[in-house]
């Protein structure tokens, strides 16, 4: 920082001044981040947790629901193959011009 004097000549000081002293804010200032730094760390192992737990829990839902949908799917295969014999059975009995009850 350079100081001025009161005249147009300014009084150049050194840019850097190291000190070897260490005052209350210095350490108050490295003991919270230091305790900011571990409290980060323990609660980023929490969230972890939590999410870990929320992926367990939506494999289970997708099992279950790819279960549901199998066998949603296999209940309309069989009732398509219900319709498809039943639509032959009409055309069938149409071509033939009878009557016949379905069994």
């Amino acid at each position: 920082m350079n100081e001025y004097d009161g005249s147009k000549n300014r009084r150049a000081t050194p840019k850097w001044e190291i000190k070897k002293e260490i005052s209350i804010g210095d350490l108050l200032f490295f003991f919270s981040g230091v305790a900011v730094c571990i409290t980060a760390y323990f609660s980023l192992d929490k969230r972890i947790a939590i999410v870990e737990v929320a992926i367990v829990r939506q494999v289970e839902i997708d099992k279950a629901q790819d279960v549901e949908r199998s066998v949603v799917k296999n209940d309309l295969h069989d009732q398509l193959g219900e319709i498809k014999e039943k639509l032959n059975w009409l055309i069938e009995d149409r071509n033939r011009g009878q009557r016949i009850t379905p069994r």
